[in-house]
């Protein structure tokens, strides 16, 4: 009896899933050793996301695919794992500024302020309080859901696009995806 091959679906669940765990404890790290937000934290991000979109294709490819993957097929692999994934830590996010630490909220708007002071210090006390009325519109916890689902779409379409180039492996009997 031979085995049924994984569908991509199930494999992006599979790999988003861990991929969302693993930003959700880094999250908690950074936030307990009181880094969360901080410069150069998001990079550990996109780190986590290149490297779970690589494993993924990776391992669709070789273990339910016979060894081969269109670039399209391995494109869609990626986004979906970044999606996924995207989804628990905009999920975790949501939480974090609802019901475990609401304070936080306060942190982003005191990191935007200084990063308007930051890059206009003539600013007037009178420009940066619109400046940070304009601010606030955007700085709700549902907003910063929905931009981290749309981000990590976006980051992982880019990141996917160029992995896809080097993880793609045709056959001579594969239809182009």
């Amino acid at each position: 009896m031979t085995e049924k091959p994984m569908s991509q679906m199930r494999i992006a669940l599979f790999y988003g899933g861990i991929f969302g765990l693993i930003s959700v404890a880094s999250s908690l790290i950074f936030y307990m050793l009181g880094l969360f937000g901080a410069k150069g934290t998001g990079w550990v991000g996109y780190i986590l996301m290149i490297g779970m979109i690589v494993i993924a294709i990776k391992n669709y490819r070789d273990q339910h695919l016979n060894g081969y993957i269109s670039y399209g097929h391995s494109l869609g692999t990626g986004v979906l794992v970044s999606v996924i994934g995207g989804l628990i830590g905009s999920l975790f996010m949501f939480l974090m500024l609802t019901v475990i630490d609401p304070e936080l909220m306060d942190f982003f708007k005191q990191q935007a302020e200084s990063q308007a002071l930051e890059r206009n210090p003539s600013m007037t006390d009178e420009e940066l309080a619109q400046a940070m009325k304009a601010a606030e519109m955007f700085m709700s916890p549902v907003v910063f859901f929905v931009a981290g689902v749309i981000g990590s779409a976006f980051m992982g379409l880019l990141f996917s696009l160029i992995i896809s180039i080097f993880l793609q492996k045709k056959s001579d009997q594969m239809p182009m995806a």
